[in-house]
């Protein structure tokens, strides 16, 4: 998962990547394939979503 770049965001990291490992292992996809060097954390999307 990509490094934040501040020191405030680590919270939404922590959601985002949960969130993208849950939904892969949704798929069926195996732990140890399951591949999050990828996964960029979205702090306005994440705060859409919580919205509603």
């Amino acid at each position: 998962m990509a490094q934040q770049q501040n020191t405030y965001d680590c919270g939404v990291f922590v959601v985002d990547g949960t969130r993208e490992l849950v939904r892969q292992l949704s798929q069926g996809r195996e732990p140890d394939l399951l591949n999050l060097s990828n996964v960029v954390a979205n702090r306005q999307a994440l705060q859409a979503r919580l919205r509603g």
